[in-house]
């Protein structure tokens, strides 16, 4: 192999490299959310059926069903008049 093949070599897997490396490294912030997103969602899964099963509400946040139906209801009445 001569020495500007050799050289040519070099310069494109240089290029290579240093686009591979540009794309790891914009991808990194979605890689970390996707993995702390997984892990909190592991985490809090069985928390939060715990809580509802003591507490005997959904697992859809802080509200109640009847309460959720009582407000769905007055905005409708409200939102008629």
């Amino acid at each position: 192999m001569k020495r500007s093949e050799r050289i040519a070599n070099y310069a494109l897997y240089t290029v290579f490299g240093a686009l591979v490396l540009l794309v790891v490294w914009m991808l990194i912030p979605y890689w970390t959310y996707l993995f702390f997103g997984a892990l909190l969602a592991f985490a809090f899964y069985p928390l939060n059926k715990l809580l509802a099963k003591k507490s005997r509400t959904t697992t859809y946040g802080p509200h109640s069903c009847s309460s959720l139906s009582s407000s769905s209801s007055s905005s409708r009445q409200a939102s008629s008049s």
